[in-house]
């Protein structure tokens, strides 16, 4: 059976392009991220985490400072070539795998897994998507836990612009359009990258999930959600906050 994920946008999206696309993804934010999961959840010094959807590495490296064994896993080559480039720079050993986060190569290894930034929803179907969850429930060992950080629907239906012009560091123009299409929803991003020799369109396309729905799919792939923010300053979730932070637990 083919996969409606076999000609999918984010085969090809994540490349040398994404990291000037997006400025802000940086190595300050990923500390934030890292300092906020030390707080909020009790891991131990040496502990086995697992990146899920690692990008240039930038979580993998404060995570790896915080003194715990950081694997990345990612289905671009060029982000793991940045990853692993970045982390040898800090004094850091990669520990990367090339690959898709339906199919992990791993069972019953992980202390804790990580999915930041909204790094999940890809697929088309729900059933795809969930089959990912799954995937993570039997990565993780018994008492493991998974925190998944995704945008937060309410907020993204009142704070969407639909259009915008930004031009970036090194001189390109950025024209992105926004929209929420389909049923089940999704966020749509059409980026057309111009200026020098650079002419690009990209097309991004991730699932608009209710908080309710990723808990039901965490539920179902056999995780039992037992912590909720807001955002990583620690905040209460609510229908106005920026991101949907989710703890879920593996049966011990």
């Amino acid at each position: 059976m083919t996969s409606s994920a076999d000609n999918a946008w984010y085969k090809t999206a994540f490349d040398s392009l994404y990291p000037i696309l997006y400025p802000h993804r940086n190595r300050a934010d990923a500390l934030r991220a890292v300092r906020f999961l030390r707080n909020q959840i009790p891991t131990r010094q040496g502990g086995l985490v697992l990146d899920l959807c690692c990008g240039a590495g930038r979580h993998l490296v404060e995570l790896s400072a915080a003194g715990l064994r950081a694997v990345g896993l990612d289905l671009s080559r060029p982000m793991l070539e940045s990853a692993a480039r970045d982390l040898e720079t800090q004094g850091f050993d990669p520990m990367l795998v090339q690959g898709s986060m339906d199919r992990l190569p791993f069972r019953n290894a992980f202390d804790l897994a990580v999915n930041f930034f909204t790094s999940f929803g890809y697929f088309e179907t729900d059933e795809e998507n969930g089959a990912v969850l799954r995937e993570v429930a039997q990565a993780l060992q018994p008492g493991g836990r998974f925190i998944i950080d995704y945008m937060n629907a309410p907020w993204v239906r009142a704070t969407l612009v639909p259009h915008s012009v930004e031009q970036t560091a090194t001189k390109l123009q950025v024209d992105t359009r926004r929209s929420i299409e389909g049923q089940p929803p999704r966020v749509v991003k059409r980026i057309k990258v111009s200026g020098g020799r650079v002419e690009r369109q990209i097309v991004e396309s991730v699932r608009l999930f209710e908080r309710s729905e990723l808990t039901s799919m965490l539920e179902q792939a056999g995780l039992r959600v037992a912590g909720t923010w807001g955002d990583f300053d620690g905040r209460v979730y609510g229908e106005m906050a920026p991101r949907c932070i989710l703890m879920a637990e593996k049966p011990a």
